[in-house]
């Protein structure tokens, strides 16, 4: 029997961030009561441990499909995170720890939150953990985006929810349909010092049902056949996700890494004509403001809506980050409102010029 969770009425999005100075001493009591599930966020040369605390049988198996994994004795670790996720409203002895709501230590190590199955609050609060580590340690960094090795040149596809990065991905796997190799679907490691891309490592991946469909229209999956997550019956709904494997949506086009040779960021502004053009170091306020993502109801700084941006600190780090981003590594800006084919095209063109392809 695989697990449907269905609630129209859940909050579907991610909750906002709240720091608690408290806040690892306050959930402590509880975490000696929970059996963790262990996972890991692999980089290039290292991974990251994973835990995840939770009273809740729905987030527990969808984490253990989509991180899972104890790492062996030989594997190095770049440090550990913790997410604790609580179907139940409260925690004994911590009535600050409320609904509705995510709490961050001020080490950004450890997200705390309650009263709700949502398994989208559990994976942003991974990624944002990881990156988080990565940014304290200076020694890389995760984009929020599509990586792929196209004709021996690795490449991410970068956007705000909604922005149209599967699109734009489906459109080069059509106008490359021997050269393309994904690494990763939506999210991870992109260093622009050593020029890195590397597979996050996950068993099964964390998709929604349309962009399964638009990847591999010949896949008809279902909660029958995979565990799913507020499938209502619409496969073109937003809020409808699945977890499978690489392999099934991408067959034998996939890679586990590739160097870091170029960067595209999609925009969409149905307001202005279509255009590609480089980006420069100037664009940088471009992408902290980003773009308003309709999926989610706000914008996403950096394209990236799982960042843990709580002060001023976190935002420096950031902007210095993708400063060197785009001095070190050639970029492309699209507004995609073309056609795919015309989208894949100018790409080309662009990537080109800049020596990337």
């Amino acid at each position: 029997m695989r697990l449907i969770h269905i609630d129209p009425t859940e909050h579907r999005k991610p909750l906002p961030l709240v720091e608690l100075a408290n806040l690892e001493a306050l959930i402590q009591p509880t975490l000696e009561q929970i059996e963790p599930e262990n996972g890991s966020v692999a980089t290039f040369s290292a991974n990251i441990k994973v835990k995840l605390y939770s009273d809740s049988a729905h987030l527990r198996q969808f984490f253990a499909h989509n991180w899972g994994k104890t790492l062996t004795s030989n594997e190095t670790s770049l440090g550990d995170v913790c997410v604790v996720a609580l179907r139940s409203d409260l925690v004994d002895g911590a009535p600050e720890i409320l609904p509705g709501r995510r709490y961050v230590d001020p080490e950004r190590r450890i997200i705390v939150s309650v009263g709700s199955e949502y398994y989208g609050n559990v994976k942003v609060s991974v990624r944002g953990l990881c990156s988080s580590l990565v940014r304290r340690k200076n020694c890389g960094g995760f984009l929020h985006g599509a990586s792929m090795n196209v004709d021996g040149a690795g490449i991410v596809v970068c956007g705000t929810s909604g922005a149209g990065k599967t699109t734009a991905t489906r459109a080069l796997m059509d106008f490359y349909p021997d050269g393309i190799r994904i690494i990763n679907d939506d999210w991870g490691w992109a260093d622009h010092e050593t020029a890195t891309i590397a597979f996050t490592g996950e068993p099964r991946i964390h998709m929604k049902y349309r962009s399964v469909r638009a990847i591999a229209p010949h896949l008809r999956p279902s909660p029958a056949c995979y565990l799913s997550e507020n499938f209502e019956g619409n496969e073109e709904d937003p809020h409808a996700r699945l977890l499978i494997r690489r392999e099934e949506v991408f067959e034998s086009g996939v890679s586990d890494s590739s160097s870091f040779d170029g960067l595209i960021v999609i925009l969409r502004d149905e307001s202005k004509a279509f255009f590609t053009r480089p980006m420069e170091v100037s664009d940088l306020d471009l992408l902290e403001i980003a773009e308003y993502s309709a999926f989610y109801d706000r914008h996403e700084r950096f394209m990236d809506g799982s960042l843990l941006l709580v002060d001023q600190a976190d935002l420096d780090s950031e902007r210095h980050r993708f400063r060197l981003l785009l001095e070190n590594i050639p970029a492309v800006l699209v507004n995609n409102v073309a056609s795919p084919r015309r989208i894949a095209q100018e790409l080309q063109l662009q990537l080109d010029r800049l020596g990337v392809l």
